[in-house]
């Protein structure tokens, strides 16, 4: 019996100890935006759910928050990458937007990983440019399913 926990530990540690938001920031990296919004977004719909308990970590629901913004302000959104941005906020205030961390600390994303640094930037700049208006425009349109797609 010790044996077969032990087996079944070894097997799931990975899994346990990765970043939940590891694989879709490398498709980020990759430029797989599509595969990134899709991942990411089913993280903050279970998230929302109250499913898993990585999901249920601020930091990570944040750190989903910024790399969505980063992606819309990399497709031209910046309103709406203004508005993840200030979500991310809201959820955990100082967590900073993971992909920019990546290339901050000179951490592998394709090198793509300075178009995120400066999209951070973009966004933070816009939001709290336009802060209140922001805001308010990203409460009306707060049906989750509305921002994340």
């Amino acid at each position: 019996m010790a044996l077969a926990c032990l087996c079944v530990l070894l097997i799931t540690l990975p899994f346990i100890l990765s970043d939940p938001l590891d694989a879709h920031l490398d498709n980020a990296c990759l430029g797989n935006f599509e595969a990134a919004v899709s991942g990411l977004t089913f993280l903050l719909r279970s998230s929302a759910g109250g499913v898993g308990t990585a999901l249920s970590d601020p930091v990570v629901v944040a750190g989903a928050w910024h790399t969505l913004g980063n992606v819309k302000a990399i497709e031209g959104d910046l309103l709406t990458a203004a508005q993840l941005h200030g979500m991310g906020k809201e959820v955990e205030g100082k967590t900073l937007p993971p992909l920019a961390v990546r290339y901050q600390k000179e951490e592998w994303c394709n090198e793509i990983g300075d178009i995120f640094w400066v999209s951070s930037f973009a966004k933070y700049n816009i939001f709290q440019v336009r802060g209140e208006r922001v805001r308010s425009e990203g409460q009306e349109k707060r049906s989750d399913d509305r921002i994340l797609l």
